[in-house]
């Protein structure tokens, strides 16, 4: 390696993973080293911008925990999830389409029954979500776990309270019945501003973009079979619907909050009529 030059360091590189064992990482590991190089020279990239790259990087990890990751909010900020998961749908044109996990999804959330009470005591506009998960040919899929979170009224995730007795709320999970069906009593999600006190906010702030994002429902369906569907539902009038900072909308996932007045359904998922509902059938690809 010695006369290395600008014109010939890429392929320095290049060569010394020639020996890389998995075949789509050095796919991977070849093309990034590539483009890397390419956006270095394209913008003529100087030490001190190169060392607030880096001190970015140090800055997000720093910040992340394992309820806020700013490498995956950066990610989305980027438009590189919303990519990732157009990508993972590529010539699948009768599943649900794919939406953003976000940084705030928790593993191990509460498992509800159907009907059960996802909002717990939040005074939010009273919601009945439900609908069912398909296959392909329009049969239920019964035993899917379906995970949901959401934001508080307040426009915060469980995780972002700080305060003495703050408890997990607005997140759980359930198992579809032999009919397909979910059913959750929530509230009406309310539009908030992604994190904006990190390293991203800065991202945002520095190119005068919105940290603000439409309400919206996570949801993540798993069953035996079936490809992992992450996804997100959205009221469709959300004043911040064109103007996602995280270019997760789709407009198959825009959803009606309809008034409603149904007293045994009200009864059942233990809201008061009138109330709102949403009805949304989730589609599994098989895999």
């Amino acid at each position: 390696m010695r006369n290395l030059q600008e014109d010939n360091i890429t392929e320095a590189v290049l060569q010394t993973m020639e020996g890389t064992e998995d075949p789509r990482l050095k796919e991977i590991m070849t093309s990034l080293v590539k483009h890397l190089h390419a956006f270095a020279r394209e913008v003529g990239l100087q030490q001190d911008e190169w060392m607030r790259g880096i001190q970015y990087l140090y800055d997000a990890g720093k910040i992340s925990t394992p309820e806020r990751n700013e490498f995956i909010l950066t990610s989305d900020i980027l438009g590189l999830s919303s990519l990732v998961d157009m990508i993972k749908g590529r010539g699948v044109s009768s599943g649900t389409e794919y939406s953003a996990l976000g940084p705030f999804f928790v593993d191990g959330a509460p498992e509800v029954p159907l009907e059960g009470n996802l909002a717990g005591d939040d005074p939010g506009t009273e919601v009945v979500l439900t609908g069912r998960v398909l296959n392909e040919r329009s049969e239920p899929v019964e035993g899917a776990r379906v995970d949901f979170w959401q934001t508080q009224s307040n426009g915060l995730y469980d995780v972002q309270e700080t305060h003495e007795g703050a408890v997990p709320n607005l997140r759980c999970h359930q198992f579809t019945g032999a009919d397909g069906r979910y059913g959750v009593r929530t509230i009406k999600p309310v539009s908030y501003k992604v994190p904006d006190d990190g390293p991203a906010g800065e991202i945002l702030r520095s190119t005068s973009r919105t940290a603000w994002r439409p309400a919206h429902y996570h949801i993540w369906v798993n069953a035996d079979g079936y490809l992992p569907l992450v996804t997100e539902l959205f009221p469709g009038d959300d004043d911040w619907i064109d103007r996602d900072a995280v270019f997760a909308v789709r407009d198959s996932l825009r959803v009606s909050f309809d008034d409603t007045a149904d007293e045994d359904e009200a009864s059942a998922y233990g809201v008061t009529a009138p109330y709102k509902k949403v009805e949304y059938d989730f589609v599994l690809v098989a895999g």
